[in-house]
């Protein structure tokens, strides 16, 4: 009865609401102190239903010193994807050793390691941010590393953090992409040359990274004004030093043969007898310049420009009077009132709504260097095993053209027809699902309290590993769907010479070849913090 009248015996509604109230507030930690220290409390935290709480599930038996070392490492995988096996056996909540060299987090600074992967308790996460926050990143050596404080590697009570992100949120609104949308075009209309001209040479087209230079020249106009033209040829020194960091950083993991990159230590001394500790450290070095020469230009540039912080930008579509603000530069996509502003113009002009300064200098660098970095890479790869499993995926792939030619047709894509094509949006989310960038990230509880998480009592201080290839692959959830071999869709011929959907595709072995190690590598180390759709209103392509 979802309105009944008189409840409990014949108690008024007002009466039982006051009784549930003082019910949750003296469960609540955060109101009740004893509550706090209370280990074994009888009632779980969120719904006021009289609930027994249980400790949280053990996983694997640890092992002395090594900690579940066997469990997370092996020939046939790396952390994400053994986290995952774990998690079809032990379900979407057990307690982990993770040795400290597999994650860059101090996970057990505070207390003990749990993996998360069951949506409804991730849920309940996310909707208690006051409690489970990112505690560690202050603690971390990727605080010394090229993202310094930025938005992904700032923890949640650093002031900094909330600073920056009302400062740069902007930029991510739906408007902002919509004014971005013809630079974006633009450049992807570059990168449909490069694959008919190294198509036309009959040799498979090495994916990742034509589409990690694509990204990268996105993310230079649309954040910072500057067009790196590395799709074109023009020699990128960023993305070499990139790609070397990211080999150094991989030959580091490995270590001095079996496990030694597993524990931080035993890295340090590999990374030190090796040599690759002083590369990394040059090449950090050399980034870092590059990512403060970037600003400097921007600064000279809003300086000398007019003001204008897209220099040599495409015209926007043509506004009306009311639209543009006489002050502004003419022919500047960003001369309309109220138009948000790039990233980097905004984190140098606008201030803190709140406090009212402008973000320090070397905050700046630290957000720029993070969006140039893990704002291609990240992106690059999952467009990569998006062309590579709609690739391996004949039926998906027919579908997927059949829309675009109903939405689009021959002419120009445009942003409206962006929000029509609903299958397209769900390949692109299914993959996703399948290819999560980011791997994992890290919440920790208050590390002088005791709370609950559902009906688990969760120890001070302890970390969860939020496993987003466990969560997306965690079939105990009927939130999930599980991938399926598509049959092979219909053999027929397709205008301007596009080639038969049933037939071999080039484009999957030069996604296969062009994104196993870096996306890997990308995939199990990415700092990010977010979690992406876990399925979508499709049958899935295959992930085969």
């Amino acid at each position: 009865d979802t309105n009944p009248s008189m409840e409990s015996g014949g108690r008024p509604p007002a009466v039982m609401a006051a009784v549930m109230d003082k019910l949750l507030s003296d469960t609540n930690p955060s109101t009740n102190p004893s509550m706090a220290e209370d280990t074994n409390p009888s009632m779980a935290k969120g719904d006021g239903v009289s609930t027994e709480v249980v400790p949280i599930p053990s996983g694997p038996p640890p092992l002395p010193f090594l900690g579940n070392l066997r469990d997370l490492t092996g020939p046939d995988g790396g952390l994400h994807e053994h986290i995952t096996r774990l998690v079809s056996e032990y379900g979407g909540l057990f307690s982990l050793q993770i040795p400290s060299g597999l994650i860059n987090l101090p996970t057990a600074k505070f207390g003990g390691t749990v993996v998360l992967a069951d949506p409804e308790l991730l849920g309940e996460l996310f909707q208690r941010p006051d409690v489970f926050q990112k505690r560690l990143f202050k603690h971390s050596a990727i605080r010394r590393g090229l993202g310094g404080q930025g938005l992904f590697t700032t923890d949640d009570d650093e002031p900094i953090h909330d600073q920056a992100a009302r400062v740069l949120l902007p930029a991510f609104s739906m408007r902002g992409m919509q004014e971005y949308f013809e630079m974006i075009k633009e450049t992807t209309a570059v990168l449909q040359q490069q694959f008919i001209e190294q198509g036309a040479a009959g040799a498979a087209v090495d994916l990742h990274p034509l589409l990690s230079r694509y990204t990268f020249d996105i993310i230079g106009k649309v954040g910072f004004g500057r067009d790196f033209s590395s799709l074109t040829g023009r020699p990128c020194s960023f993305l070499d030093r990139f790609q070397e960091f990211s080999e150094s950083s991989l030959r580091l993991q490995q270590g001095i043969g079996g496990f030694s990159g597993a524990f931080k230590t035993s890295k340090a001394v590999a990374g030190l007898v090796t040599g690759e500790l002083a590369t990394s450290k040059r090449i950090v070095s050399q980034i870092e310049a590059e990512v403060k020469a970037v600003i400097a230009d921007k600064k000279s540039l809003l300086a000398g420009e007019g003001g204008c912080p897209f220099k040599g930008a495409a015209p926007a579509p043509a506004p009306s009077e009311a639209e543009i603000d006489p002050a502004a530069a003419g022919g500047c996509p960003f001369a309309k009132k109220g138009i948000v502003k790039d990233m980097a113009t905004r984190m140098l002009t606008e201030p803190d709504p709140e406090t009212g300064e402008l973000l320090p200098d070397d905050n700046i660098v630290n957000q720029a260097a993070t969006f140039l970095i893990a704002g291609h890479d990240s992106t690059s790869t999952a467009i990569t095993m998006l062309l590579y499993h709609v690739a391996q995926s004949p039926d998906v792939e027919e579908r997927v053209y059949n829309e675009v030619m109903s939405v689009v047709g021959d002419g120009p894509i445009t942003w409206d027809a962006l929000g029509k094509m609903k299958y397209c949006t769900q390949v692109v989310k299914e993959n996703l699902r399948l290819f999560s960038p980011a791997a994992q990230f890290v919440k920790t509880s208050p590390p002088d309290q005791t709370v609950t998480l559902g009906r688990y009592v969760v120890p001070p201080g302890t970390s969860f590993v939020c496993s987003t290839w466990g969560l997306h692959r965690n079939k105990t959830s009927t939130r999930t769907h599980s991938s399926s071999t598509p049959t092979a869709g219909p053999t027929r011929t397709r205008p301007s010479g596009r080639r038969t959907p049933g037939s071999p595709s080039a484009t999957a072995s030069a996604a296969a070849s062009g994104s196993s190690s870096r996306s890997s590598s990308s995939a199990s180390a990415s700092p990010r913090s977010s979690a992406s759709s876990t399925s979508a209103s499709t049958s899935p392509p295959s992930s085969r």
